[in-house]
């Protein structure tokens, strides 16, 4: 990319040396050297500052002792479980998502505020996921990997959860693929999505929930979020303009296919992308849902979650808008743009 950091001349430095050097690298490839700290634009290096001050230990972070199942029917605790075990399917996967961008940073030389950013970003997903461990063990110790469903309530939940972790680890694939494919300027650029919807949604969550311990996660979620959302948004003004047409096309298609990937956790599944779904499988999620209502997770409804998808894709929206590209039309959130098909190979992200 045009503002990279440059490698030194290693033949011209070796040249003063009677010691071997080792071969210079293609320029273009990947490496992961020279140490270089060029912290790039002082907005997202106070970003990364933030994040740092933001840094919480979850054992220190909540009180965990007000989470007390005995407070709530089975159902209600299996309808919490079943709430963070979904959440955390998405979230352990954006550990490795975006510990993946990572690498990708330091093999495109990326600045020291972007790298250190996708480290944050690395750690925060690692804290949603612990979340989910932390609720669901409290909740229904075992649940959903361990545990003998004795339940039809149980059996379902569990198979709910097995179903949507294999289709996940089909989209893991095509992500590893998309990074052979594509520069890092194209799949950062694909993260905007995911990283508003975060942010709208569990924004709502912590501001509706009435559990106090479930209201502090949601708003440590929300936060973090907020700030990847800017990583994201930095990522999109910086790349989608110089980024090829082929690219720029990619990513788009990507914003349509972000919103059917995570239609499974925050709208009703998008037939094309979860249509392997078993019967009965959309009944006992909402079942589900409707449990974890109950313990004081204020997870909206159907038109409540589609006002908040629609409220994130706007804002995402209006950054397509300043580059000057056409947004990509989504019907069900009435978003009108672009038509473009897409398949769910098209799906370049892992992660929330």
């Amino acid at each position: 990319m045009n503002d990279r950091v440059r490698l030194p001349d290693w033949l011209e430095l070796a040249e003063a040396d009677t010691e071997p050097w080792p071969a210079p690298l293609d320029d273009d490839g990947p490496t992961v050297m020279p140490l270089t700290w060029d912290r790039g634009p002082d907005r997202l290096w106070g970003t990364y500052e933030r994040a740092e001050r933001d840094h919480y230990a979850l054992a220190e972070a909540i009180d965990w002792s007000e989470l007390r199942p005995d407070d709530h029917s089975p159902e209600e605790r299996l309808g919490l479980a079943y709430w963070f075990a979904m959440h955390g399917s998405f979230e352990s996967a954006g550990v490795l998502t975006f510990a993946r961008a990572l690498i990708a940073a330091f093999e495109a030389r990326e600045h020291d505020a972007v790298r250190r950013m996708l480290v944050t970003v690395t750690r925060d997903e690692n804290h949603h996921d612990e979340m989910a461990m932390r609720v669901c063990r409290a909740m229904v110790p075992g649940f959903p990997d361990t545990m003998t469903p004795a339940t039809e309530l149980e059996r379902a939940a569990m198979r709910n959860i097995a179903w949507v972790q294999a289709r996940i680890n089909h989209y893991w694939r095509g992500y590893l693929a998309a990074h052979d494919r594509y520069r890092f300027g194209t799949i950062v650029s694909a993260f905007a999505a995911g990283e508003a919807a975060g942010t709208f949604m569990f924004g709502q969550l912590g501001q509706d929930s009435t559990h106090p311990v479930l209201r502090d996660l949601m708003r440590l979620v929300a936060r973090d979020e907020s700030r990847h959302f800017s990583l994201a948004t930095h990522l999109m003004r910086r790349y989608l303009p110089i980024i090829s047409a082929e690219e720029q096309t990619a990513v788009l298609k990507n914003l349509v296919g972000s919103y059917a990937y995570f239609s499974v956790f925050m709208d009703e599944p998008n037939e094309l992308f979860w249509g392997q779904l078993p019967d009965g499988w959309l009944g006992w999620h909402q079942r589900l849902e409707e449990h974890a209502r109950g313990t004081g997770l204020a997870v909206p409804d159907t038109a409540g979650r589609r006002e908040l998808w629609r409220a994130a894709f706007l804002r995402v929206k209006s950054i397509v808008d300043e580059v000057g590209l056409d947004f990509p039309a989504i019907p069900e959130l009435d978003i009108d743009g672009q038509t473009l098909a897409i398949t769910p190979e098209d799906v370049l992200v892992a992660a929330l």
